[in-house]
């Protein structure tokens, strides 16, 4: 005989755990401040206010050299909660981002000239709520007291600006900030898609120098911070917001 048990269906389609979409929007707060560095009068201990005060888990840091770094990574709860990107250890263009949001994949150098001082660092750092890869560069461009006229630095400083560009990944969501030493940034990123945040002047002399640019996404609640005495620049601070396809 036939043994019939009651009820009893075979099994035609497995299922699957229900996959958790991600996060269609990512917003992060990303600011770029001069630190000066203790070569040209800055102090170690000064700074770490200024960017605890910014409150972002991005800081793309000019004029930053390691003691300085230090100092701010503890005033920022630990060297373990904030970790850095550098050129090179020696060098002051720093990217510092926070730990516990933010997870470091690959890094990248360019350097400008005339002299080593200036370049760029560039990290592609992964936002862990979102998991969506952002491309940080944090620059600084030589003065134009080291040419021979302020047309032949812009000159200098937009071939650099280009050689940078070159240097990045076209299809990443990308945020670049730092001081740039020239008040024409907005037209030079245009023509590569950036967008500038909105500022005034950045330095206690009335120059807008210092610069956050954005592409795939961008800014809300741009403010510019007084540095006070730790810096004769102000710091930049912005919310990045990004969009996922």
């Amino acid at each position: 005989g036939i043994l019939r048990l009651q009820n009893f269906k075979l099994a035609t389609e497995t299922t699957e755990p229900p996959v958790t979409p991600l996060p269609k929007v990512t917003k992060f707060n990303v600011s770029t401040y001069n630190c000066v560095d203790t070569r040209f009068g800055g102090k170690i201990n000064d700074d770490g206010a200024v960017v605890r005060a910014l409150a972002s888990s991005i800081n793309l840091l000019t004029e930053a050299p390691e003691a300085v770094r230090n100092a701010i990574r503890v005033a920022r709860g630990g060297k373990d909660k904030f970790l850095v990107w550098t050129r090179e250890d020696s060098k002051s263009q720093a990217i510092l981002f926070e730990k516990a949001k933010w997870s470091h994949t690959t890094k990248g150098n360019v350097v400008f000239g005339p002299t080593s001082y200036h370049g760029a660092v560039v990290a592609v750092l992964t936002h862990k709520a979102t998991k969506l890869k952002v491309q940080f560069a944090c620059l600084h461009m030589p003065p134009s007291k080291i040419y021979s006229s302020t047309a032949e630095a812009e000159k200098a400083r937009k071939k650099y600006f280009k050689k940078l560009i070159d240097a990045l990944d076209p299809k990443l969501p990308t945020v670049i900030g730092g001081d740039f030493n020239s008040s024409n940034v907005e037209s030079w990123a245009k023509e590569y898609g950036y967008i500038a945040a909105p500022t005034g002047a950045t330095t206690n002399s009335g120059k807008r120098l210092d610069w956050l640019l954005i592409k795939g996404g961008q800014f809300d609640k741009v403010k510019v911070i007084d540095a006070g005495k730790a810096s004769d620049h102000k710091a930049v601070k912005a919310q990045a917001i990004f969009w996922r396809n």
